[in-house]
């Protein structure tokens, strides 16, 4: 722990190089694609989805379909969609259902209505049921409010965490866990935007996730500071401040650790789920799960204990000039 405290400015870099090539890779997607640099979903830009239920034929024949289905799709400009096979117990309860986003500047009302009918007339003669084409549709303005009243509520649950922590542990404790969350949000959005991981609902979830729980594991480690801070005395001086720390990260070391494992192994899971089963959510979610894992790890155990040293060094200083 001290080689970590003696190399501290290394890792304060370590979410700079995120965001730097974060803002690389979103320029570089954003200039070579239609894209917005962003990948993602329809739940968020706003979209349709059309479900096509055609039974055993979706998937004795799927690659012939999606095939089928993509040329009716461009020929009406939609040039990229997600297919994916929906079964239940038995096979003629097969599912083709395909999600494209909203085209910009397109009367998509008529778009859809198209896309509607020519799916219908190439598969009338195998439908297994009566409405064998259906479509739904998710508004973006939609999404927009919704997203923004969750943003809300977030913060001020943010703030109050924050707020006990100030009343609880003191102004430094409370900033230096205000930093960690804030650059673990930079690190696990900035990965994101790297590795073009999908953006859904569930991604931003988990994005919350992240910062709550870098708030909750240094809540623990500010509590263990303060406990060892009281019961050595702490009069001041860098050298003891860092003993300190060091002392409370190895007391949290092993039970964090277990935390951190079970959720990767969760999110692991996930994708191996997600990738066997072609669920593009579930992949994004597990590889946004696995990013924050990663982040919230290196905030509890490098970055905030690094910052707090330097917090209480300058909190003993400004005694030391008031006295």
């Amino acid at each position: 722990m001290e080689k970590i405290f003696s190399k501290r400015i290394i890792w304060f870099l370590i979410p700079v190089f995120c965001l730097v090539l974060a803002v690389i890779a979103f320029f570089a997607i954003y200039r070579s694609s239609t894209s917005s640099g962003l990948n993602t979903d329809l739940y968020i830009k706003g979209g349709n989805t059309v479900t096509v239920s055609v039974g055993t034929d979706a998937v004795v024949n799927y690659d012939a379909n999606v095939d089928k289905i993509k040329v009716i799709l461009e020929n009406n400009g939609i040039k990229d969609a997600f297919f994916e096979l929906s079964t239940r117990t038995y096979d003629d309860q097969a599912k083709i259902i395909v999600s494209y986003v909203n085209v910009k500047g397109a009367d998509m009302t008529a778009v859809n209505s198209k896309i509607v009918d020519e799916i219908k007339d190439a598969y009338k003669d195998i439908a297994t049921v009566e409405d064998y084409v259906s479509i739904q549709t998710v508004s973006g303005k939609f999404n927009d409010s919704v997203i923004l009243n969750a943003l809300l509520a977030f913060g001020i649950a943010f703030l109050l965490i924050y707020a006990y922590m100030f009343v609880r542990y003191g102004w430094a404790n409370a900033l230096s866990g205000l930093i960690s969350s804030l650059v673990v949000g930079v690190i696990v959005v900035s990965l994101i935007v790297i590795t073009h991981t999908p953006i859904s609902s569930s991604v931003l979830g988990l994005i919350a996730f992240a910062l709550v729980l870098t708030a909750v594991v240094s809540i623990v480690l500010f509590d263990k500071i303060t406990y060892n801070a009281k019961k050595s005395g702490f009069k001041g001086g860098k050298s003891e401040a860092e003993n300190i720390i060091c002392l409370s990260v190895k007391q949290i070391f092993k039970v964090s650790l277990y935390l951190y494992v079970f959720i990767m192994l969760a999110a692991i899971a996930l994708l191996i789920t997600g990738l066997a089963f072609n669920i593009k959510l579930s992949v994004g979610a597990a590889l946004t799960l696995i990013l924050t894992d990663i982040a919230v790890c290196y905030a509890q155990f490098i970055f905030t204990p690094c910052l707090s040293s330097i917090l209480m060094s300058t909190v003993d200083k400004k005694n030391k000039i008031s006295k």
